[in-house]
């Protein structure tokens, strides 16, 4: 009996030949694009990652054959989602509205059909992703010391925090940080934990 790992590793192994006879041009084009794309995204250029991910588009709809055109698009779309989720994660810290954004989208990909509903999807993804950019957590991160306060305090959820471990950690004076937190997240710094 084939173990899902033994199939991945067959179909791994038949991939490195296809991509060592191959000489992947286009692949090369497509993760630039989708570097490009998310460089768009988290920069908050809505035009440009629109256009850049109606270029990812137009390379994947290069493909002859209709059927695998269409499965390529899927995956992609959906790879999309989640390299948006990794990098969200990366760039600010574990958030729930990007998580529950992520699922939505791939939700809605589900019922797409059609190629064209990939090509409409476009303006979907793009939206999507900024709608979750712009919530009010991230428009915070602007100033660096409210930034360290909610990294921390998303990545301590289920370890005792309170302000003299926060501000220990921040190593800034407990005055400061309370003054900061206060201003720009019109709250206390007990009350933001506990909000979290």
């Amino acid at each position: 009996m084939t173990t899902n790992y033994d199939r991945f590793r067959s179909l791994y192994e038949q991939e490195i030949e296809k991509m060592a006879r191959e000489k992947n041009e286009g692949l090369v084009e497509l993760y630039m694009a989708q570097n490009r794309f998310f460089d768009r995204i988290f920069r908050s250029r809505k035009r440009e990652a629109k256009e850049a991910l109606a270029t990812i588009y137009q390379m994947i709809s290069l493909e002859p054959d209709k059927e695998k055109r269409f499965q390529v698009l899927q995956q992609y779309y959906f790879f999309l989602v989640g390299g948006f989720l990794d990098r969200y994660t990366q760039t600010f810290s574990y958030d729930k509205k990007a998580l529950a954004a992520s699922v939505a989208l791939i939700n809605v990909m589900e019922a797409w059909e059609q190629e064209k509903d990939f090509e409409e999807g476009i303006d979907v993804l793009v939206d999507g992703m900024l709608d979750t950019m712009w919530n009010e957590d991230i428009r915070t991160y602007n100033n660096p010391i409210i930034s360290k306060v909610i990294t921390i305090v998303e990545q301590q959820l289920y370890h005792p925090l309170n302000t003299e471990i926060l501000v220990r950690q921040l190593k800034r004076s407990r005055s400061h940080v309370s003054r900061l937190v206060n201003e720009e997240l019109g709250m206390s710094i007990s009350n933001y934990i506990t909000y979290k």
